[in-house]
């Protein structure tokens, strides 16, 4: 027994190791324009102390300033919390990075030849190294410390994808939307839960969603209400300094892909019309509040129907990926295998999502491993298929599938667990 707990344990190890090799080389040798915008700003708020004043810098600039040109005024459409942290790693980090190559970097001129290139955007996702270690760990405390579900998460291509290979930093609030929901099953933390769900809120807004299923957990008017105001009251208090600035006003206040969540939409008459969204997350709350759901379940659903009706972009498809962990993790033996199946299925379809988007997103990530740029970033893998059928129309297909999977895995989920008391 002791001889098979060392070599599995052994085994744990050298999985952790090669997924902690595949994120390193992956960071190295892929580069998307994302971390570029995200490099510029880190670095303009340090260099001009822009801390409090950094939405209102560049559409104040010069409209001939290389900055000014290259970006455009709406670069800044994150909330400031995302900012701040680009800042302060940057800060951290610029010891190691050579000056010349950061502006030639952030002025869109590093050679993808030079090795100093790589080494810049290996130190700018380092950072995001420690969210996806937090991320392995509370899953495998969540799911009471099983390692094959957390194992499922440390080597999973999706957020190799979003986060190793675009350089974006959802998994920053994944990861305090994870801890939140930690909190609340392990240690019935509520407030402290609302708390962390507002700070990944203040990355991006997402979380937020999340929100309203904690206060249906509790049994009192005051303490629903009290959850609501820690949650948005920690959203908002970081973005108190920018009220009077233009630029945040104007291009980070509501975020530009917060309307995609309407576009899925019952016409009643030629002016008004009905959410698809809206009634379905509004339908799972009431479920919540009567208890026929768990906790774990409202939050993996509102996920599942976001990406059911939303033209999402591929690197949000991280913001999914825990909770269907923790829905597998939840599953009966004889359960587990179809759903795996139907993840495959819907796995298959991502992949032809992803290469339905412009080439930044798919083949030009691997352009510093080729040392030039393979296609045009305006470019579309897919595009060809307009030769023989509508792009479009196809797209409309498989978006209908990838829809129809989710609607039939929540259709399941709902079968087996509504009739359960499992409140978290």
């Amino acid at each position: 027994m002791k001889n098979i707990k060392n070599k599995n344990n052994k085994n744990l190890v050298i999985l952790l190791c090669i997924g902690l090799i595949i994120k390193l080389l992956t960071s190295f040798f892929t580069y998307h324009p994302d971390t570029q915008a995200l490099q510029m700003t880190a670095t303009i708020i340090n260099q001009n102390n822009l801390w409090l004043r950094m939405y209102d810098y560049i559409p104040q600039l010069p409209h001939n300033n290389p900055i000014f040109t290259h970006y455009g005024p709406k670069v800044m459409n994150y909330p400031p919390a995302a900012y701040w942290f680009q800042a302060i790693w940057y800060k951290i980090t610029s010891f190691v990075i050579s000056p010349q190559i950061n502006q030639q970097f952030i002025n869109g001129q590093a050679p993808l030849t030079n090795r100093g290139f790589n080494f810049l955007l290996l130190v700018f996702k380092l950072k995001y190294l420690f969210f996806d270690m937090a991320i392995t760990y509370l899953i495998y405390l969540i799911t009471k410390k099983k390692t094959l579900y957390a194992l499922v998460w440390w080597l999973n291509p999706f957020s190799l994808y979003a986060t190793y290979m675009i350089g974006q930093f959802g998994i920053i609030p994944l990861f305090f939307s994870l801890l939140a929901y930690y909190l609340i099953a392990s240690k019935h933390k509520y407030l402290q839960a609302a708390f962390w769900l507002g700070v990944g809120g203040a990355f991006k807004i997402f979380p937020l969603l999340f929100l309203p299923f904690l206060a249906t957990k509790l049994t009192t008017f005051k303490k629903q209400v009290l959850i609501l105001a820690i949650g948005l009251l920690t959203y908002i208090l970081p973005t108190l300094p920018f009220i009077h600035s233009y630029g945040y006003r104007t291009f980070a206040m509501i975020a530009s892909q917060t309307d995609k969540i309407f576009y899925a939409k019952i016409m009643l008459t030629g002016a008004e019309y009905i959410s698809i969204f809206a009634i379905i997350y509004v339908a799972l709350l009431t479920l919540s509040y009567l208890n026929k759901i768990p906790l774990w379940l409202g939050f993996w659903s509102i996920m599942a129907v976001f990406f059911s009706l939303v033209h999402f972009h591929p690197q949000w498809i991280i913001f999914i990926i825990p909770w269907s962990i923790l829905y597998l993790s939840k599953l009966k033996s004889k359960d587990k295998i179809k759903t795996v199946n139907l993840f495959i299925g819907l796995c298959l379809l991502f992949i032809i999502i992803i290469f339905s988007f412009d080439a930044s997103l798919n083949i030009n990530l691997f352009n510093p491993l080729a040392s030039k740029q393979i296609i045009s970033n305006n470019l579309v893998p897919l595009a060809f298929i307009n030769q023989t059928y509508p792009f479009h129309d196809f797209m409309s297909l498989i978006r209908s599938l990838w829809a129809g999977l989710w609607f039939g895995l929540l259709y399941q989920t709902y079968r087996l667990y509504s009739n359960q008391n499992d409140k978290v």
